[in-house]
Formats: C-alpha cells, structure tokens, sequence
C-alpha cells in the first residue's frame, strides 16, 4: 500500500511539470484508445517511470505515459497505457497514477479496456458500458494498511459505476447511431486466457464482458472519491464461444484497433458535452 507521503510526493512532481494546470476529467487509455492523447493541445508528456513511485508496463499496445492536456478548453489528465498485475506491476504503482487523477483536480475517471464478451450477440466492434462487476482474482489491491487520507478503510461497492456518466454516454452512442450496451464486468487475473469451461460458469454467474484489468483501477478510483465510468470494447466473444477461434493478444490488438474510432468519438462528445 503507497504511503502518504509517495502518493504527495508524486502529485508534486507532475504538477510541478505543468504549473496551474488543473483537471477537469481522468481518463485511462487501453490499447482500445491508444491515440487519445495525440488530440490533447499544449501536451506535457511523464513517462510512468519518471513519476515518484511508478514504474513502467511491458504489454504492447500499452504506452505508459501520463499525458496532461486540452481538449479545446477542457483540461484532461490521461495515463496512457495502463499497468496490470500479471505483468508483475504493483498495486502501489497502480494506486499513485490513480491518485494522481484526483490529485491533479479531476472528480471523475473514465476508464477503457478491451474484453472478451460473454454474450453471444455483442460481438468484437461492440461497446459496453459497465455497470457492476464481479471481482474474480480473488485479490484486493486495498488490502494492507489504509491511508484515512486517500479514503475509508471499508469502501461501499454499491453504485460503484456512475450511472448519469452512463446514462450521458449511451444517449451520445444513440445520437452518434450505434447501441452501448451496459453489463457486468468479470476481472480475471490472466495473462492466459479462460478456458471453455470457465466462460460457462462465469455466464451462469451472470457476467457479460470479461477481462484482466481494470478492477484494480475502479477499486482505487472508488477509495478515493472519483465518479467512474468503463467503457469495453469487444474484440472477441469467449472462449468456445467461437467454434475453432484460437485466442491471442496479437488478435486482442488487431481488434482493438477497429474499436477505437468508435470508442475515441464516443469519449471526445462526452468531453465536450460535460465540460
């Protein structure tokens, strides 16, 4: 668990990188939205590394920067690539880039991934917005000593995703002609993927897309008091879903790829609608 002093010591370091900036939303970029920063003006670029307490992701697709910036008016804070456990990262590194949203003045998040879907009819190209989920690794990165600073030792998990942020997102999805789904999340701990047997059971449990990130995310942005919003984009259905499909990251990019058109228009009309 990061101590106060790493997590201040981080939000000093960036802002003093970008004297006065203050953030009106976080976002965190998955291979899904690997260009975002790119439409951010007067950009200040962190690689991960560089901040206190941080280290830097290895999967591909993942660029591991913080990038601070406009989106015409609009300050934005986005981490660029996200780090994940099975990578070997650690819960603290994870805990300070979260923090450091909050630190840097933004009261909401809007965190992407791309997933696998349970549901036969979304498939690969389609979005959804997450409304609950169900924490399979069986791990919690709150575990530890708690920061009362930061947040509560017993975070509530109730309304956990926030759901005017959704209910704004599916009517720009409905104006820009194409469904947002909503669903339950499954986080898994990865790196390998599930097996036929496993995706049946976590269909009787009643989830609907499925990953290897994100919930370590969500369950920092809860402790600190973001408002959170998760949008997935599907590149593939599950597997035995697909008869003769072989999953591979190399197809999760390629996927994910065909997503971010979709996924960058959807979050940019947010932006400027809210901000």
């Amino acid at each position: 668990m990061t101590s106060p002093v790493s997590i201040q010591a981080a939000v000093e370091f960036v802002k003093a990188r970008a004297p006065g900036f203050s953030a009106r939303l976080g976002i965190v970029a998955s291979s899904g939205l690997s260009e975002f920063s790119t439409l951010l003006a007067r950009a200040v670029v962190i690689p991960y590394q560089d901040i206190p307490g941080v280290v830097a992701g290895s999967v591909a697709g993942h660029a591991s920067k913080l990038v601070m910036g406009y989106l015409g008016d609009i300050p934005i804070v986005c981490l660029q690539g996200r780090l994940h456990r099975y990578e070997g990262a650690p819960y603290r590194s994870m805990q300070v880039l979260i923090n450091l949203v909050k630190g840097l003045g933004a009261d909401s998040i809007i965190i992407t991934n791309v997933s696998g879907s349970l549901r036969a009819s979304v498939g690969p190209g389609e979005l959804v917005a997450i409304n609950d989920h169900i924490n399979f690794s069986f791990d919690s990165p709150l575990m530890g000593k708690n920061d009362d600073s930061v947040g509560p030792r017993f975070v509530s998990m109730t309304n956990t995703y926030d759901a005017q942020m959704n209910h704004v997102l599916k009517e720009i999805a409905r104006a820009q002609g194409f469904n947002l789904h909503e669903g339950v999340y499954v986080g898994v701990s990865g790196p390998h993927f599930e097996t036929p047997a496993e995706i049946r059971m976590f269909q009787l449990l009643g989830g609907d897309v499925i990953g290897m990130s994100t919930i370590p995310d969500v369950l920092f942005a809860k402790h600190c008091g973001l408002k959170i919003a998760v949008l997935s984009a599907i590149v593939n259905l599950g597997a035995g879903m697909n008869a003769g499909e072989e999953l591979s990251h190399e197809h999760t990019l390629d996927e994910s790829a065909k997503c971010a058109g979709r996924l960058t228009n959807l979050i940019v009309e947010y932006i400027k609608r809210v901000g």
